[in-house]
């Protein structure tokens, strides 16, 4: 009997032991895993930097060197990035789980700092060459954009699945270096190029993205390398339809069909949110050495303000989701973009003189509504997906990161070129005011859809 006492209590002993291992082993885990936020972060800012970082000076170069290219024709230089983004965007977000994520990160960051490292070699074209000149850009472009996705995803990946115990401050970490990122771009771009030139101007971009590269082979860990469970599609349609056929609690089959037009409003709200915000990014500089006699030298600090309004706007847009609905936050973001929209105008059809001021407050605002916007989407898009209850948790994460990066990415690739168009044919007023109406309108619709629709729904239970 004693005998038999005594095992019991050395099993106990060893179970006690064993999770207190256990406990050890995850919080020596979770400390190693913080310290890969601040270099994954630098790699997120540097792939979004080579975003960016030719607005405030490619096109004054493709104006002294190759008139015959207009914005429109840069527009679609800057969406080719994009383009590029959104398909590696799409794949990834099946297939990352196959990947090793540090790995993937160095890789592409070597592949990106090929990509800007070509640009030198654009200076040896003549004006004459101005077809080979576009194409070319383009090329680069598409190298540049899906390095840089890979990254995206991969840092997504990391706040949403590792950190998905404390998703949201991680994901504002993620919306800041990609804000930052985005924001800093054209400042550093048009400061770089002013002191050094174009050659000069990717080789220093080059060498930052060097030091990307060395900084994340140092200092991500190696668990980061874990490989997590790939998407299979097909059998995740199968156990939807299955789901919604077989399905005998009618509460449950209403969670589910309700479900759908909240993540396709989540969807097309992150893609909105850039668009009427980046767009302005194609047709500022222009606008204001052509408007107000800005120089070429100042040009990248109208951008640089942008970049520490979205500073604000992340860890606000995070604070405020813990203190109301995230649709809320959503909606006053989108709120704000329109009184942004009418001051970098300044609006036409509202009656607005012409005043740098008001252009610049406007243009200040970029960051801060764009930044409020994203940081409560995707949160809420992951939350939406848990309550379906149809994928894998890491499935969720791993899905959520890709296809909110390829929305983010269709408004990179969209706004650009509907600036471009609108611009050429229309002028710059014309452009913002366009982009005024369109956010009233959206504003409408988000309100009657995400807001009223849902408020009905939770007083009517």
């Amino acid at each position: 009997m004693n005998g038999q006492i005594l095992e019991e209590k050395q099993d106990q002993l060893k179970q006690s032991l064993l999770q207190k291992d256990k406990s050890q082993n995850f919080y020596q885990d979770k400390s190693e895993l913080q310290k890969t936020t601040l270099p994954l972060m630098f790699a997120v800012g540097v792939s979004n930097v080579l975003y960016t970082n030719l607005h405030s000076f490619y096109p004054l170069y493709i104006q002294d060197n190759f008139p015959q290219l207009k914005a429109t024709e840069f527009g679609i230089i800057l969406a080719t990035f994009e383009i590029a983004n959104l398909v590696t965007s799409l794949f990834l977000g099946v297939y990352i789980g196959s990947f090793k994520r540090k790995n993937l990160i160095i890789y592409s960051l070597f592949v990106l700092l090929a990509g800007t490292l070509a640009f030198v070699t654009l200076t040896n074209l003549q004006t004459d060459d101005y077809l080979l000149f576009f194409w070319l850009s383009i090329l680069f472009r598409v190298i540049q954009g899906a390095s840089s996705s890979a990254i995206q995803i991969c840092a997504y990946s990391f706040a949403t699945n590792e950190m998905s115990d404390d998703k949201d401050r991680y994901i504002g970490y993620v919306e800041i270096a990609t804000g930052l990122g985005d924001m800093v771009g054209p400042a550093l771009g048009g400061f770089v190029f002013q002191s050094s030139g174009f050659v000069g101007t990717f080789l220093a971009f080059s060498a930052i993205v060097f030091v990307g590269a060395i900084i994340s082979i140092i200092k991500i860990p190696a668990m980061l390398n874990k490989k997590s469970t790939s998407i299979n599609l097909l059998s995740n349609v199968e156990e939807t339809s299955s789901i919604n056929e077989n399905n005998d609690d009618k509460s449950e089959g209403s969670v589910i069909s309700d479900t759908y037009p909240q993540v396709l409003i989540c969807l097309l709200s992150a893609c909105f949110a850039v668009i009427f915000t980046l767009y302005i990014d194609c047709i500022l500089a222009l606008h204001l050495h052509s408007m107000y006699g800005v120089q070429h030298n100042l040009l990248g600090i109208f951008f640089l303000l942008a970049s520490i309004t979205y500073v604000i706007g992340a860890p606000l847009g995070s604070y405020l989701s813990t203190r109301m609905h995230r649709r809320y936050v959503v909606f006053l973001a989108f709120g704000c973009m329109i009184i942004q929209n009418t001051l970098q105008g300044p609006s036409y059809i509202l009656g607005l003189p012409d005043s740098l001021i008001l252009v610049v407050i406007g243009v200040s605002m970029i960051g801060f509504c764009l930044s409020l916007a994203l940081v409560p989407l995707l949160s809420e898009l992951i939350e939406t997906l848990e309550d379906m209850d149809i994928y894998e948790p890491s499935q969720i994460c791993d899905m959520t990161a890709s296809i909110f990066n390829s929305m983010f990415n269709l408004g990179n690739l969209v706004a650009p070129l509907i600036a471009g168009v609108l611009n050429d044919n229309y002028g710059y007023k014309f452009t913002t005011d366009f982009m005024l109406v369109s956010t009233v309108i959206y504003c409408i619709i988000f309100y009657f859809t995400m807001i009223y629709k849902q408020d009905l729904k939770i007083h009517s239970d």
